[in-house]
């Protein structure tokens, strides 16, 4: 067989994480062997599941910009931002076919095709798990037959050779389970007009009504909220490895969080055995979830405009520029028909859903124009949590700010945008790191009242000396009386040269920082043993040394396999290599992600983060990738204007080039 290029077809079989395959150590998620595998597999037109990941690109010559504004007018001033489109009510929807689809993962989804009523289009629902089910697909039809039923995909169960029956109640007979009686709403369906296409089974009862509940949706309580991501089609990211967006990425993530196995039977509390009882040659199901595939190519201008936008974007204009001179709004997607879907699919009600975005429009949005899809105030902000555990984790975008830099091309640089973790049990949170302007301090205030709601803040823990993580203690410490705050040691330490500092961050946040933040006693305390509890369950600050400065942690969470990295793993933007100039700092740098990395979390959350990026651990890859190839840029440069053109071209799909140019300079100084 002839080797193919990279582009042609991935080195590794897809898994299940978007991780990128490293060629040094085998792979494991999902307890899956996946084992070095040194064949070249034949190209693929269509990859089996998800493309393969995104290859870190080397050769893009795209120039990015930081946003400025563009003398244009939109078509609609209500359209003019980032706001996604809300329909006054929610469309019909109907599922045409279902069908169960084997993936290269091990995991099997079920693929469910839906027709509406307000466009053309063929959405999509990639359901993990057969517990969750289709109301509009299962609903009996006139004149089908069981045969037509289950071409299909009404069924419940698996097809085999040989099935003659949609209904569970043959199973059973065939794989000799006793069975139970059949619901009264099952049997109102045969008694239905559909009586003479489908037979009755032997013990229908005339006690019947029209529910259907034997193909209801029954997504197991104990799971809690199901897990849903609401994701656009983007051609150029899922199937051609386009290295300008992460959306292969967020898909891939969403679908291994969805296949991580479920718990059994005999560690469910209050689960009743007789309840689960598996067939023959039945696996246990994963815990599931529903990915919602909405046909809106380029936030719904389609993929001709899209390709237009590139090269808007390659003449130097950002995402929202090149929509908005193309003259399309910021945001053209309407997802009101991801609720529809949800709703027809049981998902909602008063327990509701956990949906995977960093997107509070997509949010807003998803809960319909009536509140039809259930996403209480705890629920609405981007979160997190896992089976059986009273913790939760919400995030708090902080967008970009003007920094007082000019970059290369005379334009005035912005400050990254900043991830915040607040991890709350049922009466109390642990905020992780603050921001550091005032209006920062304040904006932080305000979403930490609205998020607690009746719990109190009763820690804040920082993770490492930089002043852009700490300067808000001060301000939250008297607006949140009580609070505690906390850091290791060798963070503390670190902080009393930030403050020595104070010329610098005067000069480059000119009149933003509170005074207070430069006090020379610093309001924060020394953690026995690097652990604190929160409600019972510990949290460990785990100390790894250099990243991208001196004496970094990471805060360890078990309870929800989540790791809050601080500045070890960046999200999206350029890493901060002004403290890293040399190779022994860039690999000490590396063997603090090798550290972070032996502890496997499921969830990584990078401080600095780029809007919408997805918090897996990928993400530790993908920073110890730039290092490397920012430490081979840097041999390979004259200058610091020359490294900075040159990880332009390497990272275009970053952001954050006033750190990037502030890196380049440390390089060369």
């Amino acid at each position: 067989m002839p080797d193919f290029p990279a582009h042609a077809s991935p080195a590794f079989p897809a898994v299940a994480s978007p991780r990128p395959q490293r060629r040094d150590r085998s792979v494991s998620e999902l307890h899956l062997d996946h084992k070095r595998d040194q064949r070249t597999h034949p190209p693929l037109v269509s990859p089996a599941f998800t493309p393969p990941h995104t290859p870190f690109p080397e050769e893009d010559l795209r120039h990015d910009r930081q946003p400025r504004s563009v003398p244009v007018e939109p078509l609609d001033h209500d359209t003019h931002g980032e706001q996604a489109r809300l329909l006054p009510k929610l469309p019909e929807v109907h599922c045409e076919v279902r069908a169960r689809i084997p993936t290269t993962t091990g995991q099997e989804m079920f693929l469910h095709l839906y027709h509406n009523n307000v466009d053309d289009k063929e959405h999509l629902a990639i359901v993990f798990g057969p517990h969750i089910r289709s109301k509009s697909l299962d609903a009996p039809r006139p004149g089908e037959t069981e045969r037509d039923r289950m071409i299909r995909g009404a069924y419940v169960g698996t097809l085999y050779p040989g099935r003659t029956s949609s209904r569970l109640d043959q199973i059973r007979r065939d794989a000799g389970v006793p069975s139970p009686r059949p619901s009264a709403g099952f049997l109102g369906q045969l008694n239905g007009p559909v009586q003479q296409a489908i037979p009755p089974s032997p013990s229908a009862s005339s006690e019947a009504s029209t529910d259907g509940s034997e193909f209801e949706s029954s997504y197991p309580l104990e799971f809690g909220p199901p897990l849903v991501r609401i994701h656009s089609e983007c051609y150029t990211g899922e199937t051609v490895w386009s290295a300008r967006c992460d959306c292969g990425e967020q898909l891939d993530e969403a679908a291994r969080l969805m296949s991580l196995p479920a718990p059994t039977p005999a560690s469910t509390p209050g689960s009743d055995a007789g309840e689960h009882q598996l067939l023959p040659n039945e696996k246990l199901p994963s815990c599931g979830g529903v990915i919602v595939y909405l046909r809106q190519e380029g936030r719904g201008i389609g993929l001709k405009e899209k390709l237009k936008a590139y090269n808007l974007q390659d003449l130097g204009h950002d995402t929202m520029e090149a929509n908005l001179l193309l003259r399309h709004p910021g945001d053209a997607r309407s997802y009101g028909l991801a609720t529809a879907l949800l709703l027809d699919l049981g998902m909602g009600g008063d327990r509701g859903i956990k949906l995977l975005t960093n997107n509070p429009e997509k949010v807003r949005a998803v809960e319909g124009p009536n509140r039809e899809q259930q996403l209480p105030k705890e629920q609405a902000s981007p979160a997190m949590s896992t089976y059986g555990v009273q913790l939760r984790a919400d995030l708090y975008n902080a967008p970009a700010i003007p920094i007082n830099i000019t970059l290369p091309d005379g334009t005035l640089g912005m400050w990254q945008p900043t991830v915040l973790t607040l991890i709350s049990g049922q009466t109390s949170a642990v905020l992780v790191d603050t921001l550091f302007t005032h209006d920062q301090g304040v904006a932080i205030g305000d979403w930490l009242d609205e998020t607690l709601g009746n719990k109190t803040l009763s820690t804040i823990y920082i993770t490492h000396g930089h002043g852009d993580h700490w300067f808000n203690v001060p301000y939250l410490v008297t607006r949140f009386p009580g609070v505690e705050v906390v850091s290791t040691q060798e963070s503390i330490d670190h902080m009393e040269s930030q403050v020595a500092e104070k010329a610098f961050w005067d000069t480059v946040f000119p009149n933003q920082i509170d005074a207070a933040a430069f006090n020379t006693t610093i309001p924060v305390k020394p953690l026995l043993d690097n652990k604190f509890v929160l409600e019972g369950y510990t949290l460990e600050a785990i100390n790894v040394g250099h990243s991208d400065t001196d004496n970094t942690t990471f805060l360890h969470v078990p309870a929800l396999d989540t790791a809050v990295t601080g500045d070890i793993v960046y999200n999206g933007v350029h890493l901060w290599m002004t403290e890293s100039p040399t190779q022994a700092e860039k690999d000490a740098w590396i063997k603090s992600l090798d550290e972070l990395e032996a502890f496997n979390p499921g969830v990584v959350i990078a401080s600095h983060h780029k809007p919408g990026g997805v918090d897996g651990a990928f993400n530790i890859e993908a920073t110890r990738d730039y290092i490397r190839k920012f430490g081979q840029l840097a041999k390979e440069a004259t200058n610091a204007k020359d490294l900075y053109e040159k990880v332009l071209a390497a990272y275009p799909e970053r952001i954050g080039l006033a750190v990037l140019w502030l890196s380049c300079m440390a390089q060369f100084a």
